[in-house]
């Protein structure tokens, strides 16, 4: 495999945002050069998999290697509850050929008021862990859900009081 002179990749974190319904939630957004030399292009950034009722804005909309950028995710009252992966995609051109670079996030929407478990699961590497049980324990199990590709999790709890919650990477 031949190394491109010039690359790059997409950085966004945190990994995971958390907006009430009728707020946004920010990330930051970089272009890193990654080829033999410095990235010199500029790259177009875009969203995919928004859910209903969230608008994305980047600032600026075009990043070079040394331009931080924000990307903020604006709900609405309406925005469904629950955890969203979303796609940031940064479009340029290297050496005569459009290359696009992804990186995954997740957006959690939660209802005013609401209680949330949230996190990540990392293995002892500190990579993301994929499809990580999580469980509310008691008198009975109930599955609550699972890790996403990022190794992260956002629950919407309807419980009072002390809980202990389970979570098993088997």
């Amino acid at each position: 495999i031949a190394q491109l002179r010039q690359d790059f990749a997409l950085s966004v974190s945190p990994g995971v945002g958390i907006a009430v319904q009728g707020t946004s939630t920010s990330y930051a957004v970089q272009v890193l050069s990654t080829g033999i030399e410095p990235f010199t292009g500029l790259a177009a950034l875009t969203v995919t998999g928004l859910p209903p009722g969230v608008t994305a804005a980047f600032m600026p909309s075009t990043l070079g290697s040394s331009t931080p950028g924000i990307l903020t995710l604006t709900t609405t009252s309406s925005t469904p509850v629950g955890s969203n992966a979303v796609e940031v995609r940064a479009t340029g051109q290297i050496e005569g050929h459009t290359v696009t670079r992804t990186a995954t996030i997740t957006l959690g929407v939660q209802a005013p008021g609401q209680t949330v478990l949230i996190g990540q699961v990392r293995d002892e590497q500190d990579k993301p862990l994929t499809g990580v049980s999580i469980k509310q324990g008691g008198a009975t199990i109930t599955d609550l859900g699972v890790t996403d590709a990022g190794g992260n999790f956002f629950i919407p709890l309807s419980v009072v009081g002390s809980q202990v919650f389970l979570i098993d990477g088997s």
